[in-house]
C-alpha cells in the first residue's frame, strides 16, 4: 500500500481539512468578539500560534492513532480488516460540511454588511441642486431628533500611558457630533464619569438621558493604529453598526471622519448644506500637534496643580507645532482659568495671557464654539457682561450641545441676581439647567445650581444638588468643603459633616481646611482650630480668608478668657506687618477701630480703596472695608458718611433678598455700620433665633461693628439664645454621635 493511500485510509487528509476550516472559524470569531470582550491585544496572536502548532500535531495523531469500538488505539495495533476508518471518515465528512456551511454563512454576512456599511458611510446632505421647496423643507428639520453619548474608548495598547490617546479620540468624536443641531449629545464630563465603571449600557444611557451609545477601543502600536467602534441602541442593547479600522497613526483624522459619518447615517440624520463640513473639521491636521493637544486635554481633566502644569506644557507644544490650532488655544485658556481658580495664577495674569491668545479672534468671525466660549470667559472676568453673553450665544449657535456655553450664561445671570436680588433667579436657573441636561454629572454645573438655589432661599433644593455633587465626586475638595459648611452651619447633619472631615480619601486643601476650621471652633476644639490656622498658609490660602480665621480664633480665645483685647490688637498688627497682606487692610482698620483711632482707620481704608467714596462706583467684594469706613466716618461725624451710606443701602437691599443663612452676619454688620440698629437686631434675631444658624456666634461678642447695640437687651437675649442652642447642639453631637477625639 502506498503512503498516499495509507494517509487517505487513516483519514489524515480529512482531519487536516477539518482542522484548517475549524481553525479559520476560531480566528474569525475571536477577531469579531475581541473588541466587545475587551480582550488584551496578545490574545489573538497567541491563539493563532497555538492553532498553527496544533496542526501538525493533529495530523500526526490521525496517522498514529485510530478510533475503534474499543476506544483509541495505535494504528499499528489495529488489523486492517477490523478497521472502521471508513465510518470515522463519514463522520469527518459531515463535520467538514457543517464547518464549511458555517464558514459560508459567516463570509456572506461579512460581505453583505461590509458592503452595506460602506455604502452608507456617506451622510445624507443637501446637494447644491436642491430646489427651493426642498431646501425649505430641510431647513425646518426638527432639532435634536435623537440623542447619543460617546463613552471613553478603551485603551487596548500594552502601554497604559497611551490612555490619553484613546480618551482624546473619544472626546474628538463627541465634539464633532455635538455640533449637529439634530442630535443631543451628552457632554464630555458626564460621559467620562462612567469610565472604568462596570455598568450596563442601558443603565448608563438612562442616567445620561440618551437613546444611543457609541463605544469602542483603541490599540496603538508604533505607527500602527487599530480602532474598533460600535453604535448601540440603548433600550435593547442592539448593535446598530460596528466597524474596525486599521490605519497608520497619521490617518487618525480619517478614522474620526469615517466614524462620525457612519454614526450620522445609522441615526438617519439629514445634514443641511452648511453642516456638510462639520464631520471633517479638526483643530489641526498635523498628527504631532493633535497628539500633544490630546495629551493636554487628558491632563486638564485631572485639574490638580501638577496635572495643570503638564496640560499647559502639552498645549504649548501643540501650538509650537501648529500655531493655528484653535482647540489647543482654547485648551490652554481653560488651563489658565483652572490655575486661577486654584490660586496658582492671578486673575491679572490670566487676563493678560488670555488677551494675548484671543487677540486674533476678538474682531473676527470663526467657527469654533470653544474659542467663542473662551472669549465669553475672558469678557466675563473683565466684567464686560453684555459682550460675554454675546460670545457665549455665538458658541451655542455653532454647537447647540456645548454645555460650557450655557453654563457661562447661567453664571452671568447668577452674578446679576447677586448684584440685585430683586431680580429673579429664574434666568440663571434656566441656562444652568440646560447645561445640566447636557452634562448631568458635571460637578461645576451642580455647584452653580447649588449656590443659586441657596441664594434664592430654597434650602432643600440646594441640598439636593449638594447631595448630587457628593455622589458625582465625593472626594473633590470644593464639593466636600461646601458640604461640611452647609451641613454644620444649618445644623441639618453634623454627623455627615464630621464623616466628611474625617474621610481619608479627601485630600486636604485650603477649601476643606477653611470649612473644617469653623466647625472645630463651634465644637470648642480650639487646639484643632489652632493647628489648621497654623498650617493654612502652606496651601496658598488667600490672605483675606486667613485674616478672617485670625479674627475668629482670637475672638474665641477672648471668649474663653485666654486672650485679652490688647493681645488681640497686637496680634493683628503683627499679622499685618507682612506686606503681602495688603488685601486685608480691613483687619488693620478693625484694630484701629477697637482702639477708637477712627481717623487713622479712615485714612488707611481710603489709601487702598479710594473708590469707596466715589458715588459712581459700586461695592463689590469690599464689604468689610466699606463697613469699617462707614462706622468710622459715622463715629467722627464726617459728612462723607452719607456718600458711603447711599452706596451701602442698595447693597443691603440686594443682600436682604438672599437667604439670610447664606449671607450670615454680613447683613447685620452692614446695617449696624450705618447706624440702622433696629434692623441689625432684627436680622440677628432672624438668623440665630428664628433659624438655626451656628456660625459666627462667638465672633459677635468681639465684633466691634456691633458695639452700638451690644448693650441692648434684645441683642443680649439673642446672643444668649444663640449660645444656648449651640451648646445643646454640641453636647448632643458629642454624647450621641460620639465623634473620635
Amino acid at each position: 500500500m502506498t503512503v498516499f493511500k495509507e494517509l487517505k485510509r487513516r483519514n489524515v487528509f480529512k482531519v487536516a481539512t477539518a482542522y484548517l476550516i475549524t481553525a479559520w472559524l476560531i480566528i474569525q470569531i475571536v477577531t469579531v468578539l475581541e473588541p466587545h470582550l475587551k480582550l488584551p491585544e496578545w490574545v489573538t496572536p497567541v491563539i493563532i500560534v497555538f492553532l498553527v502548532v496544533g496542526f501538525p500535531i493533529a495530523c500526526l495523531f490521525a496517522w498514529a492513532f485510530e478510533l475503534t469500538p474499543e476506544g483509541i488505539k495505535r494504528s499499528k495495533e489495529v488489523v486492517v480488516d477490523d478497521s472502521i476508518t471508513n465510518i470515522t471518515g463519514r463522520k469527518l465528512d459531515f463535520g467538514i460540511i457543517a464547518a464549511m456551511a458555517i464558514a459560508v454563512v459567516f463570509l456572506t454576512h461579512e460581505a453583505y454588511f461590509s458592503e452595506n456599511n460602506a455604502a452608507q458611510n456617506v451622510p445624507e446632505i443637501n446637494s447644491p441642486g436642491t430646489n427651493s421647496s426642498e431646501q425649505a423643507s430641510n431647513n425646518s428639520l426638527p432639532e435634536q431628533v435623537t440623542s447619543i453619548a460617546v463613552l471613553p474608548f478603551v485603551n487596548m495598547s500594552n502601554d497604559p500611558e497611551q490612555e490619553y490617546f484613546s480618551d482624546g479620540l473619544s472626546e474628538e468624536l463627541l465634539n464633532v457630533l455635538a455640533r449637529i443641531k439634530q442630535l443631543k449629545v451628552a457632554a464630555r464630563t458626564s460621559s467620562f464619569f462612567f469610565k472604568n465603571k462596570n455598568m450596563d449600557i442601558k443603565e448608563i444611557a438612562n442616567k445620561l438621558g440618551v437613546e444611543h451609545v457609541l463605544e469602542g477601543s483603541v490599540r496603538k502600536s508604533g505607527t500602527k493604529l487599530r480602532v474598533t467602534a460600535q453604535l448601540i441602541q440603548a433600550d435593547n442593547g442592539y448593535h446598530l453598526w460596528s466597524a474596525t479600522y486599521n490605519y497608520e497613526i497619521d490617518d487618525v483624522f480619517k478614522i474620526q471622519d469615517e466614524i462620525s459619518a457612519a454614526v450620522v447615517t445609522q441615526l438617519k440624520l439629514t445634514l443641511l448644506n452648511e453642516q456638510e463640513s462639520i464631520l471633517t473639521e479638526h483643530g489641526t491636521f498635523n498628527p504631532e500637534a493633535q497628539d500633544a493637544y490630546l495629551l493636554g486635554r487628558y491632563h486638564l481633566r485631572a485639574r490638580t496643580p501638577d496635572a495643570l502644569d503638564n496640560a499647559e506644557q502639552a498645549f504649548k507644544k501643540s501650538l509650537a507645532i501648529d500655531p493655528n490650532n484653535q482647540l489647543a488655544i482654547s485648551g490652554l485658556l481653560d488651563t489658565y482659568s483652572a490655575q486661577e481658580i486654584n490660586s496658582t495664577l492671578t486673575m491679572q495674569d490670566y487676563l493678560f495671557n488670555a488677551g494675548v491668545l484671543l487677540q486674533p479672534f476678538m474682531d473676527k468671525a470663526n467657527q469654533s464654539a470653544e474659542i467663542y466660549t473662551s472669549l465669553g470667559d475672558y469678557y466675563a472676568n473683565k466684567a464686560e457682561l453684555i459682550k460675554a453673553e454675546e460670545m457665549y450665544q455665538k458658541a451655542i449657535n455653532i454647537s447647540p450641545n456645548y454645555a460650557d456655553a450655557y453654563m457661562g450664561i447661567g453664571i452671568l445671570y447668577a452674578e446679576e441676581f447677586i448684584e440685585n436680588s430683586s431680580k429673579s433667579a429664574d434666568a440663571s436657573k434656566k441656562y444652568a439647567l440646560k447645561a445640566l441636561s447636557l452634562d448631568p454629572f458635571s460637578p461645576r454645573i451642580l455647584t452653580i445650581l447649588y449656590y443659586i438655589e441657596l441664594l434664592d432661599g430654597r434650602l432643600l433644593e440646594a441640598e439636593n444638588y449638594l447631595n448630587r455633587m457628593l455622589e458625582v465626586n465625593p472626594n473633590e475638595t470644593i464639593t466636600t468643603a461646601s458640604a461640611v459648611y452647609h451641613f454644620w452651619t444649618t445644623g441639618r447633619d453634623w454627623d455627615k459633616a464630621w464623616q466628611i472631615i474625617n474621610s481619608s480619601n479627601i485630600k486636604s486643601s485650603s477649601f476643606s481646611e477653611d470649612a473644617n476650621f469653623y466647625f472645630y471652633l463651634a465644637l470648642g476644639d480650639i487646639n484643632e482650630a489652632q493647628r489648621i490656622y497654623e498650617n493654612i498658609t502652606s496651601y496658598g490660602t488667600h490672605p483675606r480668608s486667613v485674616g478672617l480665621m485670625l479674627y475668629a480664633l482670637s475672638s474665641f480665645e477672648i471668649h474663653k478668657g485666654v486672650l485679652t483685647e490688647k493681645e488681640f490688637i497686637n496680634r493683628i498688627y503683627e499679622f499685618m506687618e507682612d506686606e503681602t497682606k495688603e488685601s486685608v487692610q480691613w483687619l488693620k482698620a478693625a484694630a484701629l477701630v477697637h482702639e477708637k483711632k477712627y481717623d487713622q482707620a479712615i485714612n488707611l481704608i481710603l489709601k487702598y480703596y479710594p473708590h469707596l467714596l466715589d458715588p459712581n462706583s459700586k461695592i463689590n467684594n469690599e464689604v468689610y472695608e466699606a463697613s469699617y469706613l462707614a462706622f468710622a466716618l459715622r463715629k467722627t461725624e464726617d459728612p462723607r458718611a452719607e456718600i458711603l451710606n447711599k452706596k451701602i443701602r442698595p447693597y443691603i437691599e440686594s443682600v436682604e433678598g438672599f437667604d439670610l443663612m447664606m449671607s450670615g452676619i454680613i447683613l447685620p454688620t452692614m446695617l449696624a455700620s450705618i447706624g440702622d440698629n433696629e434692623r441689625a437686631i432684627q436680622a440677628l434675631h432672624e438668623l440665630f433665633v428664628e433659624n438655626d444658624f451656628y456660625d459666627d456666634i462667638y465672633l459677635l461678642d468681639n465684633w466691634v461693628l456691633l458695639d452700638d447695640i451690644k448693650d441692648d437687651p434684645k441683642f443680649i437675649e439673642i446672643i444668649n439664645i444663640a449660645k444656648t442652642k449651640l451648646s445643646a447642639k454640641v453636647k448632643l453631637f458629642k454624647n450621641e454621635i460620639k465623634p473620635t477625639e
